[in-house]
């Protein structure tokens, strides 16, 4: 029926974790074309991950296989495999190497903690076939791939269950020897002492909440308005909440704290998180607990978590994230950013909209701040407001910074005359920009100290800013956005975009601030892409995200449709890594 499948020894290309091949086919009946598939296949020949069929022109296949999750929340398993051809889920032959070429591709390594360890692709050919075989080395030296969590990946792929004898031996052994714990030492000790403390709790999971804030305690505004709003429906009435607030290091944790922490987690049925959480790299949380992220970020372009794999402060192949049952997003169309940021699956994202903009767009609270910002800042009474709000360049909270250099005070000055006055605004974890010479002050004011950016948009006419995902609830206002990209070519190689940054920001980018200042002095703003952004963005324009994250994600009642998507995910998982191969 096919004559052949063959890949070349340029088939193969990588964007950000996401591993592309091209396949030439030859003989392939247009009537079979959809009903192909492509497995990665293991020594033991069992499927271990599906491959995305991006397109088919006629003679070639172009496959993708995102290796920082196979379609259960967890990297590609290590092993070695075959690429098999799946016809009507019939198997029908594995990949070869095209006739007459000397195959051999060089390794892909991704690298993580502090570069000391790498997960690694390498590509070979045996008895012809086209093979790649998947490992975590630690120098060179192969190593196992980690701590794996049985919560979210079929059972199939869990640790052999213990025996109820088992279970019964060691909850004698915990009364017996009362086990003393090493938690700043140990993580085995962690994690024995969280199952005891879950054991100790059990009955009270249900009715408890935790708000985790370790990362983001400047970034907590959708976890406060979801709290907000269940005190405000009675739901205090129901849930207890607890509330851990401090930052976690590792390294320098009293055995106090980490004992409270992990306490917090065995007792609580929900658990709220905001961005990242440093002990669930360590902690693997049982069945019955629920992850809801409520992250801050809304749709910028610059690249986090699993985005980042293998770069700059990558994520492990297991972490915090591989533990999240729910994330929520704007929009169901970009669901695929955050799925990607935290290596799950894109049906786990769910389009409620992001809690936070219920304030933001309550009219209320908008004419309560406008009248608040104009007493706080009564020289932009009257006049149009320019907010400079950019993201931080470097790494994380510790080194970053924004390069002044850039900003030219002198010019803007100039440039604004009496038309305007410009607020800057720099990223929290920005504390090294220069103050704004004192005789610009009638015109330039820093306003970085003050807390909340959502209240400035609604005084701003113009936002100019970067990378950032402020955009986001800016968008809503339907005013324009002028975008100062000096180095968007070294924060592309250096940080990364999740999607193409000029193609997708909704304003006109600049390159120099001369371009930035005509920009301004012409209104010249491209602000017919802003409409198009929200379109895109915004499933709801409303004050609804908290009750949809509540009635949702919280107290379980889930759209059918979404839930349905989940069902089918986890339906199409299970069978494919039952399903042995044979060719």
């Amino acid at each position: 029926m096919i004559s052949k499948f063959s890949v070349s020894q340029n088939s193969i290309s990588w964007l950000r974790s996401f591993m592309f091949i091209k396949v030439e086919a030859e003989g392939v009946p247009e009537q079979i074309v959809d009903k192909i598939s492509f497995y990665a296949v293991n020594s033991d020949s069992f499927p271990r991950s599906e491959f995305t069929v991006i397109s088919y022109d006629g003679s070639e296949f172009l496959l993708r296989l995102c290796i920082t999750n196979a379609g259960y929340n967890r990297c590609l398993p290590a092993g070695e495999y075959r690429i098999v051809v799946i016809v009507d889920d019939r198997p029908l032959l594995a990949l070869k190497v095209k006739d007459d070429e000397v195959f051999g591709s060089e390794r892909k390594d991704f690298f993580f903690a502090n570069r000391q360890k790498k997960y690694s692709i390498d590509f070979f050919e045996r008895d012809s076939f086209f093979c790649f075989r998947v490992g975590v080395f630690l120098g060179e030296k192969e190593i196992e791939m980690g701590h794996v969590n049985p919560v979210s990946i079929p059972d199939e792929l869990r640790p052999a269950k213990r025996s109820i004898l088992s279970k019964i031996r060691s909850e004698i052994s915990l009364v017996v020897k009362r086990p003393q714990y090493d938690l700043v030492n140990s993580n085995a000790d962690k994690m024995r002492f969280y199952k005891q403390e879950a054991r100790k709790h059990k009955s009270r999971k249900k009715r408890t909440i935790l708000f985790l804030f370790e990362q983001a305690s400047a970034n907590k505004d959708n976890a406060a308005a979801v709290f907000e709003r269940m005190k405000e429906r009675g739901l205090d009435r129901r849930f207890n909440f607890l509330f851990y607030d401090c930052p976690f290091n590792e390294t320098r944790e009293s055995e106090e704290k980490l004992r409270k922490l992990i306490t917090y987690l065995a007792k609580s049925g929900t658990i709220i998180l905001v961005d990242y959480s440093p002990v669930l790299d360590l902690v693997e949380l049982d069945s019955k607990t629920k992850v809801i992220q409520l992250w801050h970020g809304g749709a910028g372009f610059k690249s986090s978590g699993y985005c980042r794999f293998g770069v700059g402060n990558s994520p492990a192949p297991f972490n915090c994230y591989r533990q999240i049952d729910f994330g929520i997003s704007g929009s169901s169309k970009i669901a695929e950013f955050y799925s990607e940021v935290w290596g799950i699956n894109d049906e786990q994202i769910i389009p409620t909209g992001m809690p936070r903009i219920d304030k933001f767009l309550n009219e209320e609270n908008r004419k309560k701040k406008t009248m608040e910002l104009y007493e706080l800042l009564p020289i932009a009474k009257g006049k149009k407001v320019i907010l400079f709000a950019p993201t931080f360049r470097g790494d994380n909270r510790v080194n970053a910074y924004y390069p002044s250099h850039v900003f030219e005070f002198s010019s803007l000055y100039e440039t604004i005359g009496d038309e305007y006055v410009v607020l800057i605004k720099m990223h929290p974890w920005v504390t090294t920009f220069p103050e704004v010479p004192p005789e610009m002050r009638d015109r330039i004011i820093d306003v970085t100290s003050y807390e909340n950016i959502n209240d400035l948009f609604y005084i701003t006419d113009l936002l100019i800013t970067d990378y950032s995902s402020c955009i986001f609830e800016f968008s809503l206002m339907k005013k324009p956005m002028l975008f100062y990209a000096f180095d968007e070519e070294v924060y592309s190689n250096a940080r990364g975009f999740h999607r193409p940054f000029r193609e997708n920001a909704p304003g006109k980018v600049v390159e120099s601030f001369s371009e930035l200042c005509e920009a301004i002095r012409e209104g010249d703003f491209e602000a017919e892409k802003v409409e198009k952004y929200v379109e895109r963005h915004f499933d709801f324009v409303d004050s609804g995200a908290s009750d949809r994250v509540i009635d949702w994600l919280i107290l379980g009642k889930l759209p059918e449709k979404y839930q349905k998507l989940i069902d089918d995910k986890n339906a199409q998982v299970h069978k494919m890594i039952n399903t042995k191969i044979d060719i």
